[in-house]
């Protein structure tokens, strides 16, 4: 499942710039998600990274600004709608919270 994510991520971000620990991350925080999680989460966290003038590089804070706006704004109907149900939602490294 590791490598199906993987190969997701990279499909969905295809001209996009990720470092080996952004990957990392969001297979991590994905095991149990589908494909239209996977393509939604790309999707939100390049117009993150556009909004924040990066260009084309996406960073921790753009996944997990991504992951707050899916799980938690979206409201459960969006979570099932996008076979999130099973999303990690352990502690964010980057400020120590969910």
């Amino acid at each position: 499942a590791v490598k199906e994510r993987r190969s997701l991520i990279a499909l969905y971000s295809k001209n996009m710039n990720l470092n080996k620990n952004v990957i990392e991350d969001i297979i991590n925080r994905t095991e149990g998600t589908s494909a239209a999680f996977i393509k939604e989460l790309m999707r939100r966290s390049a117009q993150f990274a556009i909004e924040a003038n990066c260009e084309n590089s996406i960073v921790l804070e753009h996944i997990k600004d991504a992951l707050d706006e899916m799980l938690f704004a979206g409201g459960s109907l969006n979570l099932k709608l996008l076979g999130g149900n099973n999303v990690s939602t352990k502690s964010d490294p980057i400020n120590g919270q969910h």
